[in-house]
């Protein structure tokens, strides 16, 4: 992280469709607890079946 100063500036997670495991949610959860409720603040990018 000391190269990330101020800190990192986005973390991806990609999530298979129909599935979020405990894993994920640990990872989140991580996230959160290490980097503030700032961090909660999610974009995500709907990838479109053709």
């Amino acid at each position: 992280m000391g190269l990330a100063s101020p800190g990192p500036h986005v973390f991806l997670l990609v999530i298979s469709v129909g599935h979020f495991t405990q894993g994920e949610k640990g990872i989140l959860r991580f996230i959160k607890l290490s980097f503030g409720d700032k961090a909660r603040k999610l974009h995500n990018d709907p990838v479109h079946q053709r």
